[in-house]
């Protein structure tokens, strides 16, 4: 079971909640938390270097002179890779980094994230957040009397509201 203090906007505290962690995520995985934020951060990735083919440089395809008789070695096209503008041998061509775990695979991570955070102690619950309009300053005092000033934070509402949003 989890005791989880209940605060008000000024930082009173006015109850606890409890629960159990256990139904909630019954052990934490932490091959599938790293595996969950792998997939996140390789997602972020933007994989887009490149470089031009021989096919791809500008150029002509001509060979540049006689195969024999000029004294010189042999030159194919302009294009060839030994040669400067010419295309690279190997290019680098773009590539996307993109994959997802299975969808509960990923509920999964996220509940046990979550858990893991709850048995942390880094979890502050708020028993009612209502504010008059959008203002900044408001929800930045709320902050600031529960001690959360200066860290992330991220913040879940039960239901819809425009001026928490």
């Amino acid at each position: 079971m989890a005791t989880l203090p209940i605060y008000d906007i000024n930082g009173n505290k006015v109850g606890d909640y409890e629960f159990d962690v256990s139904a909630f995520a019954p052990k934490i995985n932490k091959q599938l938390l790293h595996d969950v934020v792998v997939m996140y951060l390789a997602n972020l990735r933007q994989g887009s270097n490149k470089t031009k083919t021989r096919g791809e440089v500008s150029g002509s395809t001509k060979k540049l002179y006689k195969q024999k008789g000029t004294g010189n070695a042999r030159m194919g096209s302009r294009r060839n890779p030994v040669r400067r503008g010419g295309g690279h041998a190997n290019a680098r061509q773009p590539r996307s980094y993109y994959y997802r775990l299975p969808r509960k695979a990923v509920q999964a991570a996220t509940r046990m994230a979550i858990a893991a955070k709850i048995g942390a102690g880094s979890v502050v619950v708020i028993n009612e957040l209502k504010m008059d309009g959008p203002k900044t300053k408001v929800l930045a005092s709320v902050f600031k009397a529960l001690g959360l000033e200066g860290q992330t934070k991220t913040l879940a509402v039960g239901g819809v509201d425009r001026n928490v949003y």
